[in-house]
């Protein structure tokens, strides 16, 4: 192999090029998902919006931010017991059942939030 050498991490659109002097280099930085330019994934061209469509676009766009953090939030409180959640419901002042799984009580915290 010839060195220095770029490889990619992103895709076709969006990527950041990591210039690499050895095959140590290369080696940890494709375990970190750098890959050659002709291997990146193809990705989503955004197409330019009309003036007249921008509200419409950027309603979109934060329906979809919240969507992602409310997803975000599930992973951060995946781990916790299900005593835990009863008791951030109860301080909140939060109706639930005491038999409501794990998953129903989630949703509530997420939802009271």
């Amino acid at each position: 192999m010839e060195y220095p050498k770029a490889l990619y991490l992103g895709d076709t659109v969006t990527h950041e090029m990591v210039i690499v002097q050895d095959e140590g280099e290369e080696t940890q930085v494709r375990e970190h998902g750098a890959v050659d330019f002709g291997d990146l994934p193809e990705g989503e061209v955004i197409e330019p919006v009309e003036n007249d469509e921008l509200p419409e676009a950027y309603a979109n766009a934060m329906a979809r931010i919240a969507e992602l953090e409310t997803e975000v939030r599930g992973y951060q409180l995946k781990d916790m017991q299900s005593d835990e959640l009863k008791a951030i419901l109860t301080e909140r002042k939060i109706e639930f059942g005491s038999r409501d799984s794990k998953d129903t009580l989630l949703k509530l915290v997420i939802e009271s939030e």
